[in-house]
Formats: C-alpha cells, structure tokens, sequence
C-alpha cells in the first residue's frame, strides 16, 4: 500500500534489463561502454556484472538476455 519493494534485486534486474532493451533499440547492438548511464541508472556497469554472473544467474535470467543478443564476451569483435 505504501509502495515497499519486497525484492530490490529483482526489481533492479529488470530495470536494468528493461534499459538494455531501449539502448539496443537505439543502437542497433548491446555493447553497452562500461561507464554508460541510461537514464541515472548505471547500464554499463549492469552490463558488465551480467557478464561476471554468467555461470550463476538463473536460466531463465541468461535466456532473456541471449533472446536480445547479449554479448557474454565484451572482447570478441562484432
């Protein structure tokens, strides 16, 4: 009723995932510079701890971002 956030993580994952989507719209790729903010929100940095989680974040979490075409390896070429 008064607006409490049960789950800042999550809501935080999707804010971010959300903020990808746009930039690719916009950019046409998800190669998101390291310090990119989008709107306040620290997109590059999100990006980046996507990256680092890889191997620990959920299946359905790894899909949505390869659904969009996520880069999982910011040092191969395009």
């Amino acid at each position: 009723e008064i607006g409490f956030i049960w789950f800042p993580y999550n809501d935080d994952w999707n804010r971010g995932y959300e903020f990808l989507i746009k930039y690719k719209e916009e950019n046409g790729d998800c190669r998101v510079p390291k310090r990119y903010k989008y709107d306040d929100f620290k997109l590059g940095s999100w990006v980046s701890e996507q990256r680092k989680k890889n191997q620990r974040m959920s299946k359905e979490r790894r899909e949505k971002l390869d659904k969009i075409g996520f880069i999982w390896d910011a040092r191969k070429k395009k």
